[in-house]
């Protein structure tokens, strides 16, 4: 028999060990998991509109971002001192901003994170862009190196370099737009809540046919999504002309 003073220790770890007893999910409350959270509002919000995303507006507030904080972290190639930069913005409500970037290393992913949650909105209040809807959007643009790491420089450059109807490169992008897509599908099939942009460039030459295409993408890594968006772009065909055409065009990904 268990005298009282013996007991008292007993009993409390039996007490301790239904305390710590783990609740059925159902009884759990607090903040889920993070990633439990994305998913769930992936769910709940529904996703910004094309007309409600100026890519004007979009194309400052991160280029401005990105050369506050990452501009002079590019390194300078003697040979090749202008470069493309492709960066991308995820946003669910009640998530953080989800950054991607390529070249991964030429952008301070936790600054620029900051730079772009403290300047969402202008001067005047307005917003960049919403915050009661899940969105992403992308920016490319080239930079400008130097070997000093201090007059690094962000350009702009056209949509299309050259004499070329805008409404003949939208037919054939569209044209090429299920062949992304498929593409894309590669890399949901992995994640299904992947997004992000990519950004291709290339030259049309006197034939019509894309040449020197270049592919670069901000969605998670995939051994196969540039080799394949490569693929339906070279099938583009334009008409003939005298003069070779540049060409850059950037596609936001979303599942849904």
């Amino acid at each position: 028999m268990f005298t009282p003073t013996r007991a008292l220790p007993l009993l409390l770890i039996a007490l301790g060990l239904v305390a710590c007893k783990p609740k059925p999910q159902d009884e759990l409350q607090g903040t889920p998991p993070k990633e439990d959270r994305i998913a769930e509002a992936a769910k709940t919000y529904e996703r910004a509109r094309p007309e409600e995303i100026s890519q004007e507006r979009v194309d400052a507030w991160i280029r401005e971002c990105f050369k506050s904080t990452s501009l002079g972290m590019m390194s300078h190639d003697v040979v090749n001192p202008t470069r493309n930069v492709l960066i991308s913005v995820a946003y669910v409500p009640g998530a953080a901003f989800q950054i991607g970037a390529q070249p991964a290393a030429a952008v301070d992913a936790a600054a620029m994170r900051d730079c772009l949650i403290q300047n969402i909105e202008d001067k005047k209040g307005n917003g960049v862009i919403t915050r009661n809807k899940k969105w992403t959007v992308g920016s490319g643009f080239m930079v400008i190196t130097d070997d000093t790491g201090k007059n690094h420089k962000i350009m702009s450059r056209p949509r299309i370099d050259g004499n070329m109807d805008a409404l003949v490169l939208d037919g054939e992008v569209n044209k090429a737009l299920g062949d992304i897509e498929r593409c894309y599908d590669r890399v949901t099939k992995e994640d299904a809540l992947a997004s992000g942009a990519m950004l291709t460039t290339f030259s049309v030459d006197a034939y019509g046919a894309p040449t020197n295409v270049h592919v670069m993408n901000t969605l998670p890594p995939s051994a196969t999504f540039n080799s394949c968006v490569h693929s339906a772009v070279s099938a583009m065909r334009f008409p003939t002309r005298e003069e070779t055409i540049k060409v850059r065009e950037m596609i936001v990904l979303v599942p849904d």
